[in-house]
């Protein structure tokens, strides 16, 4: 099942005299404690340490925190957060460092990290770490915890948490202890991920190394985390959050209504839970005092201006039903990313098939990722940058793209247009046309534009996204740099009925 990333698990023991401003004001996260854990305090258990061509392999389970929660009857239970990790540490560490990989490592938290098993991540991180010559930690939660709460993982854990927070009509400040028992104040998996970090330094430390700083990937719920990580702490070098569209929960909200409509609707949306959880946590954000307080501290749209890092390397997909995106309507996010301007970004877009990255399955999408953080964050390099698009249309409904770069001077730098075509506003649905690439052309200075489009049929509408890409290489390790432009839709077809709005209970 795919999370909402927004509106995780979320836990806050101490509870602030002032309403929080920002995810920095939340004492929940500990961020000066948990930097300063020690391989004890975190009861880091080693059950491995290969070599593997030179790479040391360190491999074990770690737990440093306890998440006050509810079980499956809605009972309280605490429950240690059990994490798994795996450290790859190139060859000769600390020695013969590169001076930008000096300090620096990178991190992918992703709950099928297993210390048991080399499965597919096994070899990426070995493949990483000698390339880039930095560490490199894969490290997520344990399915296991949840156990004891009669759950089977995190994921059906939170939808239930939060629709028994909603039910319970906290409206006010100070109506409900912020201890995180309810699934909205503060989140689990951030400290999870601020703890792995410190694994991380103190691993490193054994072997005579010192790690300051770090770029961090997470996608779907760890997506979501990773927005608040960045905004709390100062570690985060590169940050790549994706496969969340809540940046801003109500321009998601309405994006819902927009463009999935009715339940009842032939092809409606994938994951309705999804579009109901946010229409009430939006609702109930909107209309009450504690919503409004919660939203500042969960959602980026809020508090992007904390952002810590200094690069975000934003991804997504195009919604496809193989694809894990596929419960957010396509575009979502166009509101949020419009006004995002504290900080440098790129988004890379995962189209269908044989473009900068392969169908969905999020295996193949971080594999993709990994080598654009731990670039950007020992390279700093120029990624390319669509600035700008444009469109012309025909009569006969046919249309072309103009997009603009910031720079088309880049060495092996090629620009492409991804279109596909769809009778209705779901472009989750198979019955859509296959997203085709084509290769645009350099008019002047840093103008590219397409071909003529074939003729879309009068019941159908258009997407197309621009995706500018450079072939990059370290050592041996090729790999893309890429930034891609947000979805626009021609031709439109009319919103569906609205969805079944969901009603709140009354205050208390």
């Amino acid at each position: 099942m795919i999370p909402l990333l927004s509106v995780l698990v979320f836990a806050l023991p101490v509870r602030s005299e002032q309403p929080p401003l920002s995810p920095r004001d939340v004492p929940f996260y500990e961020v000066d404690n948990i930097k300063n854990l020690t391989l004890t305090d975190m009861h880091w258990q080693q059950v491995a340490e290969l070599d593997e061509d030179g790479v040391t392999v360190i491999a074990g389970y770690f737990d440093a925190l306890d998440w006050n929660t509810y079980d499956v009857s809605f009972d309280p239970v605490t429950l240690p957060w059990l994490q798994r990790g795996i450290l790859f540490l190139p060859p000769g560490y600390p020695q013969g460092l590169k001076a930008g990989a000096a300090n620096k490592a990178v991190l992918y938290n992703s709950h099928d990290v297993d210390p048991g098993s080399e499965r597919f991540y096994y070899t990426w991180g070995v493949e990483l770490a000698r390339a880039f010559n930095i560490p490199v930690l894969l490290h997520g939660w344990d399915p296991a915890l949840t156990l004891p709460a009669g759950y089977n993982s995190v994921h059906e854990m939170q939808f239930p948490l939060v629709d028994h927070f909603l039910d319970s009509g906290f409206c006010r400040w100070g109506d409900v202890p912020l201890d995180g028992s309810y699934g909205v104040n503060g989140n689990i998996l951030v400290k999870g991920d601020m703890v792995a970090i410190t694994l991380l330094q103190r691993l490193a430390e054994q072997k005579g190394g010192n790690v300051t700083r770090v770029g961090s990937l997470g996608i779907s719920k760890e997506g979501g985390s990773h927005w608040i990580l960045a905004a709390i702490d100062d570690r985060v070098e590169v940050v790549a959050p994706g496969g969340d569209y809540a940046q801003n929960m109500h321009a998601l909200d309405e994006a819902y209504f927009r463009e999935w409509g009715s339940r009842d609707h032939s092809g409606s949306p994938p994951d309705l839970n999804i579009a109901r959880i946010t229409h009430r946590l939006d609702s109930w954000a909107c209309s009450t005092e504690m919503g409004r307080i919660l939203n500042r501290i969960n959602n980026p749209a809020q508090f992007s201006n904390d952002i810590y890092a200094r690069y975000v390397l934003i991804n997504g997909d195009v919604t496809l039903q193989s694809m894990h995106d596929r419960a957010f309507p396509l575009g979502a996010e166009q509101v949020f990313l419009d006004g995002f301007e504290s900080v440098p970004w790129s988004y890379v877009r995962i189209p269908d098939g044989s473009g900068v990255l392969l169908d969905d399955n999020m295996s193949e999408r971080a594999y993709s990722l990994l080598p654009m953080v731990a670039d950007k964050l020992i390279n700093d390099a120029n990624y390319p940058s669509v600035i700008n698009v444009q469109y012309e249309v025909s009569p006969d409904h046919r249309f072309r793209v103009i997009a603009e770069l910031a720079d088309s001077d880049l060495p092996e730098l090629t620009v492409s247009l991804w279109a596909a075509t769809s009778t209705t506003r779901w472009w989750t649905q198979v019955v859509q046309g296959e997203w085709i690439e084509s290769a645009m052309t350099r008019m002047s200075g840093n103008t590219w534009v397409s071909d003529w489009s074939v003729q879309v049929p009068a019941d159908q509408a258009a997407a197309f996204l621009v995706e500018a890409k450079t072939t990059a290489h370290q050592g041996n390790y090729w790999f893309y740099r890429v930034d891609t432009s947000q979805p626009q839709f021609l031709w439109q077809r009319p919103s569906p009925d609205p969805l079944v709005r969901y009603l709140l209970p009354p205050c208390r």
